[in-house]
Formats: structure tokens, C-alpha cells, sequence
């Protein structure tokens, strides 16, 4: 599923970049989006986006409130694996191939005569060979550690030669307890707590209720 929903999640945003429905800039904040949303997600360190595919009828979409610090999605890490291996394949091949030329493989292997009687998957070990064989380019050791491991994509580092400067820097500069909330009732509980936020160390959980902050009565979410 990373490969197939991952893939399709970074072509989503590409082809609409290609097809002049939406500017370069336009394309970038779609792109950091989906990295932000990734980057604060504590169970990208946990699980590998193939774990994540292999449990997702069990775990994904049964999510509780941990999984935000369990889990990672397919789709969104999946684009990002996706937006590495295109970017690498053009540093390594010269500029001479892209992720384009793996899809046109892809489909002519797999996809041309899917519904003609002659429908066959991609093995699970064999999308390492299939960009071998498309682009020349060997992907094994970051397919290994970004795919089946739980290294953050350098991105930062594959973009530079793109001509693109990626810089992490927060929104707003207000105190969080890193939380989400719910309404139960009349009052704010908290939904899921993210690993290593203020709330984490604290010693809050998921299921307790906020009472009060610094004295005050809390009567909504806002700010939390």
C-alpha cells in the first residue's frame, strides 16, 4: 500500500503542478503541508510506512488514542518516500530518468493487461529491481532504511540541488501542551497526547479532563 497509495498521494499534488492548475508556490505549500503533517506525527520512529501497510486493516484504520504516537500513515510518509526515490533517481541518473520512468514500467508490466485475464502484483521484495531496471539507479539502501525502516526522508538534502531550500521553522511561537481535545459534555478531555509534549511530560493522558490552567477554568480547546 505505500507504494500504490504513497505514489498516487505524490502524483495527487505533481500533476496538478504539470497541468498549470496550480503555481510552483502553490505546489511547494502543498508539499510542506504534507511534511509538517508527517513531522508531527511521533509515530513515524515507531513503525516503517510498510508495517503500516500490513496492519492497516487491523491498526490504521482502527485507530485509538494512541495512535498518533504508534502509527504512521502510508499515504502521507509514502509521498514523501515517493517525492526521495523521484528526486534521487534524477541525482543519480544525471537528470536522464525520474519516478515517471518506474510508472510507465509499472503499468506496461503490471497494469496494461490487469483486467485482460493477465492480472498479476508486484511482489513484495521486487520494487528495488523494477527502478534498477527502469532508470539504472540502485535504490535498495534507502528503500531499506525509508520504506521498511523509520528514517525521516532527507529531503533537505535532496531538494538542495533542485534549487529549493527546505527551513523548519514554527507558526507561532506560543506555549502548547501538545494535545488533542474532545468535548465530553460540558467539559475538554483529552483525546490523544502526543509523545514528548509538554502534556506527555506532565504526566497527562489520554480520557482526563481539563479542569483548569493556571487557575483559570478551561471551557474550550482554543489555545490548548
Amino acid at each position: 500500500l505505500w507504494v500504490f497509495e504513497g505514489f498516487t498521494s505524490y502524483y495527487d499534488d505533481l500533476l496538478l503542478l504539470r497541468s498549470n492548475a496550480i503555481t510552483q508556490n502553490d505546489y511547494l505549500r502543498l508539499l510542506a503541508k504534507t511534511i509538517t503533517s508527517v513531522a508531527r506525527t511521533p509515530g513515524r520512529h515507531k513503525q516503517s510506512v510498510a508495517e503500516s501497510s500490513f496492519d492497516a486493516w487491523t491498526r490504521y484504520y482502527k485507530q485509538d488514542e494512541n495512535s498518533p504516537n504508534a502509527l504512521v500513515s502510508y499515504y502521507t510518509k509514502g509521498a514523501l518516500v515517493a517525492l526521495g526515490l523521484d528526486l534521487l533517481i534524477r541525482q543519480e541518473s544525471a537528470g536522464a530518468h525520474s519516478l515517471d520512468d518506474v510508472m510507465r514500467l509499472l503499468w506496461q508490466r503490471y497494469g496494461r493487461d490487469f483486467y485482460q485475464g493477465k492480472a498479476q502484483g508486484l511482489p513484495e521484495d521486487g520494487l528495488p529491481a523494477l527502478i534498477k531496471e527502469a532508470t539504472g539507479v540502485d535504490t535498495r539502501r534507502f528503500i531499506a532504511r525509508h520504506a521498511y525502516g523509520t528514517a525521516d526522508v532527507p529531503l533537505a538534502e535532496l531538494l538542495a540541488p533542485q534549487g529549493v531550500k527546505l527551513q523548519w521553522k514554527a507558526t507561532v511561537n506560543i506555549p502548547s501542551l501538545d494535545v488533542r481535545t474532545r468535548k465530553q459534555g460540558e467539559s475538554v478531555a483529552l483525546a490523544t497526547v502526543l509523545e514528548g509534549g509538554a502534556g506527555h511530560k506532565g504526566g497527562l493522558s489520554a480520557g482526563d479532563v481539563l479542569v483548569a490552567i493556571d487557575g483559570l477554568k478551561v471551557e474550550g480547546a482554543a489555545g490548548v
